[in-house]
């Protein structure tokens, strides 16, 4: 089975790394993808390097006004998904894929295993290191669906199944003000759709997939975003867990 992928890119100000991402995915050799890319009102030259790129499965959207992931996810997103058996890839726009063989390894993990979900290692741009230090999900946290009392492990490479993202209530995107989060969305739609999917849909790729650009000046832990980051984190945490997802295929 050719799974089809579609790959979500935003950000803001990513002029010095946008040819890295879209190079990134135009060098894969498995093709059955899109790349849905939002400018998300930047003042550099990024939309003007966006403009140059002249493929089929490539989307470009660009916003006046700055509106963070969620309400892009939204809006753009959704747009290109055609089935809930989509595989959706989340990839922020300062980021990339690591090599060519990425989408071949998905394609090879959903055909051969039962997942929704998968989530891998990745490399920090600025040391090389690897996120291998970061514990994965044990066996007890999947069985017992506890992802919001322990450690964040869901990391780069992100990616599931288009009916888990279809499956999240909206009002659990938003944070203690009523507006959509303008952080942390990866802790946002990444509990429901873990506590949906656990505990044998869930896999992990232990390979490097993806590079982390911790180089990034405007990254969100640099940023004056840090102190909402971790009020989100908190109050993410305290929301109701999902019940598991049952679906007849």
């Amino acid at each position: 089975m050719n799974n089809r992928f579609v790959i979500f890119s935003c950000g803001c100000n990513c002029q010095n790394y946008i040819d890295l991402n879209i190079l990134s995915v135009k060098s894969q050799l498995y093709d059955n993808y899109v790349h849905v890319i939002v400018d998300d009102a930047s003042t550099d030259k990024t939309f003007k390097k966006l403009k140059k790129y002249n493929d089929k499965r490539i989307f470009v959207y660009r916003n006046k006004v700055n509106q963070k992931w969620i309400p892009n996810a939204l809006q753009y997103l959704n747009k290109h998904i055609q089935s809930e058996e989509d595989v959706i890839l989340t990839v922020d726009l300062d980021d990339w894929l690591a090599h060519s063989k990425v989408l071949d390894n998905l394609n090879d993990v959903y055909n051969t295993h039962n997942v929704w979900m998968t989530y891998s290692n990745f490399k920090y741009l600025k040391s090389g290191r690897s996120s291998n230090w970061i514990p994965t999900f044990t066996q007890k946290i999947l069985q017992e669906k506890s992802f919001r009392e322990n450690v964040w492990s869901f990391t780069h490479l992100r990616t599931m199944k288009a009916f888990l993202w279809k499956n999240i209530d909206k009002n659990d995107l938003k944070g203690p003000d009523g507006k959509y989060l303008r952080c942390t969305y990866d802790m946002a739609i990444g509990f429901p759709m873990l506590e949906m999917s656990s505990p044998e849909h869930i896999f992990h790729i232990p390979e490097i997939q993806y590079i982390y650009n911790d180089t990034n000046p405007s990254n969100v832990d640099k940023s004056n975003l840090k102190n909402e980051q971790k009020v989100n984190d908190l109050y993410i945490r305290s929301k109701m867990k999902y019940q598991s997802l049952k679906r007849d295929i």
